[in-house]
């Protein structure tokens, strides 16, 4: 099953009808290709935020608020500007939880307790990628979303281009053969693409000589100064050699074409990863949860597949 996180009240500041038409339209893009045996669930937490309502959200007030939104989700599932309606037939009756008291947590947790129990393949989400104040104030589904889930989330910002096809999954990997999270984050990206029947690629930012404290979680080189160049040197040909044998590996053994993609250039690892990840109309991220993974999904200008760490 996809299960689809569909919030019809995204913000003043952003058109949600346009964003969530663009997140059927990868829904639809989804059902088409990789997904093509999977129902799709659309799932919607109605919270007291959601009205600015100070207090418990229950009774009279909550009855005539679900029959609102139920109607809102049901006329926007036959719209004629996306092309879900390609897949009536494959969607089920949307689904509202009701949220008592305001907490994105809680909202983030009672959505994936139930895309568990259906044993959902997939999550699709939005996050309309506030600045950080207000982030902090209100919090961020999304986020809380990908912090809690053991299922992969497919996450679109306002920003991201939908691609015609997905004929490649461009996975951002530190290129470690000695951690096994790396090699499980691999064999689930080389999964993602055998489904899709499309090219993985490995996108590994290579280390800077100039800005080595930019590197996050980076420990300097143990090496004096003047080795330094050595140093990047070495690792820049280990990262070749790691790539190669894992692309060797996921041809022979999932059947997946794989190629390697090395960038380089200043600036923090998140800004080098979204520069080089550009929309050409069949592209898809990929990256495992972690802290990249928070700024890639709120700037990247592609769909990102998140994938959990196991």
């Amino acid at each position: 099953m996809i299960v689809w996180a569909l919030d019809p009240f995204l913000g003043d500041d952003i058109s949600h009808e346009a964003i969530n038409i663009r997140a059927a339209n990868l829904v639809a893009l989804l059902a088409r290709t990789g997904l093509k045996d999977e129902r799709i669930q659309t799932i919607t937490v109605l919270s007291p935020e959601q009205l600015n309502w100070p207090q418990a959200f229950h009774g009279e007030w909550e009855t005539r608020f679900r029959e609102v939104v139920f109607a809102r989700i049901k006329d926007f599932l036959v719209s004629p500007h996306h092309r879900l309606g390609e897949l009536a037939d494959r969607i089920e009756e949307p689904l509202l939880i009701s949220q008592g008291l305001p907490s994105v947590r809680q909202s983030a947790a009672d959505l994936l307790k139930v895309a568990e129990n259906e044993e959902a393949r997939l999550i699709v989400a939005t996050t309309i990628a506030r600045p950080r104040t207000s982030r902090w104030v209100l919090g961020s589904f999304c986020e809380a979303l990908i912090a809690g889930s053991k299922i992969p989330l497919m996450i679109l910002n306002p920003e991201a281009q939908i691609p015609d096809d997905i004929g490649r999954v461009r996975l951002a990997t530190d290129l470690r053969d000695d951690d096994e999270d790396s090699k499980r984050e691999l064999e689930t990206a080389a999964g993602w693409a055998k489904s899709f029947s499309s090219v993985l690629s490995l996108e590994h930012r290579l280390l800077v000589p100039i800005a080595p404290m930019l590197e996050p979680g980076l420990t300097p080189a143990p090496l004096p100064l003047t080795d330094i160049q050595a140093y990047y040197e070495a690792d820049r040909v280990q990262k070749h050699r790691v790539a190669d044998e894992w692309c060797r590996a996921m041809t022979r053994d999932e059947g997946v074409q794989c190629e390697a993609k090395f960038i380089s250039g200043v600036g923090s690892l998140t800004e080098s990863l979204v520069a080089s990840m550009a929309p050409d109309g069949a592209s898809i991220a990929a990256i495992s949860k972690g802290h990249p993974a928070r700024e890639m999904i709120r700037h990247a200008r592609v769909p990102v597949l998140v994938l959990p760490r196991t």
